[in-house]
């Protein structure tokens, strides 16, 4: 994403750096000097050409690229993770772009802005790029006051709409362009006013509220969290798994961290030999849950009404039509019980898409059917949630847990209609998301689904578990596309997430930046 009109060195907004012009480029630009043995390419570009088989496939942001040329090496990367590497035969600057932009989009039609190009030099990422200081995972130019642009280098701003490829390095080296100038700076489709328009989001950083990491187990000792809240006087809900096969751990401090719950099965909660611990923002997890130099997977959710998460424990009476209070102080979209003493039961899910008349077993593999005893067919409200007289939701003298979601600035809860295609629907969530702790067709007998942006690094995502089973290791499955405002789902006959047509699909996204502030993903 590029910078609205906000300047000045050191300054203290979400963008400090002015970049005020783009040019929409989709008829080619030349340059005449030949790229050198080495070679640093630095800019911003917005693709109008979408293939979601490629990683550089979000048009509704700009992407922050590193392009760098070793010998006939050229590795790519976009906000600092590395999307691949190639061998290059361009012989100009400009061809160099030109290869590496389609390479990776497929085309290289769109628009290109603050185009630094370093010939003879190979620089790294932090010369041009540093994260904000606001939004947490944004990438923002640097104040570069410092560049040896080489002979054939250059920095093309795109300032003048009658000579699009002035070089404004001093060194001369004019590119040929056909385009158009545009102030589309940040682009959303409509130009900056388009952007000033958009509503400031009132978290600007959701680490605040949610954490998604991976490790690898050390050996015989225990694993650190470090999430950006205190832990320690806080209700929050971890939840961990091994990336092969093996038990999902939902730990949440309500139940106390001594105890567990396997979302893929119906048993209720396991005393763990050795809890978790907690001082100020470190959770400790004990090793003798982990096995040793496995990779695992942790997300850590604050239950708070900012959050969108509350915790709610309750002791079952078996009553129909039984009223519940929770903190959310909104509508939950979506709600999760499950009986933890007592007796082995299913998990029960609601979501509002489909309504209080319907549920679904969260640990198994099936469609959404008509049970009015679990929610006694009653929509919740801002204050209050209703279970009927079914033992999923309500069963007499045991105790149960409700995990509830509701849309917020971190939290969203969506749903889309399913059309069986890899040109499948995109989902607006006004915002990136980070994780998604599952994504489900609700008419198929089908997964929950569980991805996220810290297994897939970029675009299509694949890295995937399922909710409800711990026999099923990661795999990659293409089915999703993330972009800077949402998501994008795919056909995939494994994960069925957008297998059928004319269901409801439904999924929970917790949001890593807020559109307003984002990169292209």
């Amino acid at each position: 994403m590029l910078t609205p009109k906000e300047i000045g060195a050191g300054s203290t907004k979400v963008y400090p750096v002015e970049i005020e012009y783009s040019a929409l480029l989709e008829s080619g630009y030349i340059s005449a000097k030949a790229v050198p043995t080495n070679a640093t390419i630095a800019l911003s570009f917005k693709p109008t050409v979408v293939n979601t088989a490629n990683p550089l496939c979000d048009p509704t942001n700009h992407y922050m690229l590193l392009i760098t040329k070793t010998g006939a090496s050229v590795e790519v990367k976009k906000s600092n993770v590395s999307i691949g590497t190639y061998t290059t035969a361009a012989t100009t600057c400009a061809g160099l772009l030109s290869e590496a932009i389609t390479k990776y989009c497929g085309s290289d039609h769109g628009y290109y802005s603050n185009i630094y190009v370093v010939a003879g030099t190979v620089l790294s990422w932090d010369t041009f790029f540093e994260l904000s200081s606001k939004v947490a995972d944004l990438w923002v130019w640097k104040r570069v006051t410092s560049i040896e642009y080489g002979s054939s280098g250059g920095h093309y701003l795109f300032e003048d709409s009658n000579s699009l490829g002035s070089d404004s390095s001093g060194n001369g080296n004019r590119w040929a362009v056909t385009g158009t100038q545009s102030d589309d700076t940040p682009t959303h489709n409509g130009g900056a006013a388009i952007w000033k328009a958009l509503e400031k989001p009132v978290i600007k950083d959701t680490s605040q509220y949610a954490f998604c990491g991976l490790f690898t187990a050390p050996t015989s000792s225990n694993q650190d969290i470090v999430v950006n809240w205190d832990a320690e006087n806080t209700d929050w809900l971890l939840i961990l798994k091994g990336r092969a096969s093996g038990a999902w751990y939902w730990i949440d401090t309500k139940r106390g961290l001594n105890k567990y719950l396997d979302s893929s099965q119906n048993t209720k909660e396991v005393e763990l030999t050795t809890p978790l611990t907690v001082t100020g923002s470190t959770i400790t997890i004990p090793n003798n849950i982990l096995t040793d130099e496995r990779a695992y997977l942790v997300y850590v959710i604050r239950a708070c009404p900012e959050s969108g998460l509350d915790i709610q424990l309750y002791e079952g009476d078996g009553t129909n039509n039984r009223s519940i209070s929770h903190n959310l102080k909104a509508i939950p979209q979506f709600i999760l019980t499950k009986t933890i003493t007592g007796v082995n039961n299913a998990w029960a899910a609601y979501c509002d898409a489909v309504g209080p008349s319907k549920w679904c077993r969260f640990n198994a593999a099936e469609a959404f059917s008509t049970n009015n005893s679990i929610w006694s067919n009653t929509e919740p409200t801002s204050t209050h949630f209703t279970v009927g007289n079914a033992p999923w939701s309500n069963y007499n003298g045991y105790q149960i847990i409700a995990y509830l979601f509701a849309n917020t600035e971190v939290i969203s809860v969506f749903n889309y209609t399913t059309n069986g295609s890899a040109d499948g629907p995109v989902i607006d969530l006004n915002g990136t998301p980070l994780f998604m702790p599952f994504i489900k067709d609700t008419g198929a007998a089908s997964d929950w689904i569980n991805m996220d942006t810290v297994r897939n690094t970029y675009n299509p995502l694949g890295n995937m578990l399922k909710t409800n089973s711990n026999s099923y290791a990661e795999s990659f499955l293409d089915s999703l596309v993330v972009r800077s405002n949402g998501l994008k789902v795919k056909y995939n006959a494994t994960c069925k997430i957008n297998y059928t047509t004319g269901n409801i699909g439904i999924g929970l996204a917790i949001i890593g930046q807020p559109f307003k502030y984002s990169n292209a993903f």
